[in-house]
């Protein structure tokens, strides 16, 4: 875990896309990273579980750090998903 830097090249959401992040992966990352979501933390949520957070304001503040293990666990889980086509 650190703490965000602007002079960290690895700050930038495109650097994780050129890395092949999934962009839901990113999503759930940012979502639970920096205001903490009180939604179950074991599990990624779909887009939208996340809309309805925000609109529902189910969201707490809470102190923010990276942690790329999280970041890694998120896309490992969403990419061991099926895809699912409506």
């Amino acid at each position: 875990k650190k703490k965000l830097s602007k002079r960290d090249n690895a700050t930038s959401l495109l650097f994780y896309q050129e890395k092949n992040y999934s962009s839901l992966a990113i999503l759930n990352f940012l979502l639970r990273m920096g205001w903490g979501s009180q939604q179950d933390n074991n599990q990624p949520l779909t887009l939208p579980q996340m809309i309805d957070i925000f609109q529902k304001g189910k969201m707490r503040n809470s102190p923010s750090n990276f942690d790329l293990d999280k970041l890694n666990w998120y896309q490992k889980k969403i990419s061991s998903q099926p895809i699912i086509k409506d």
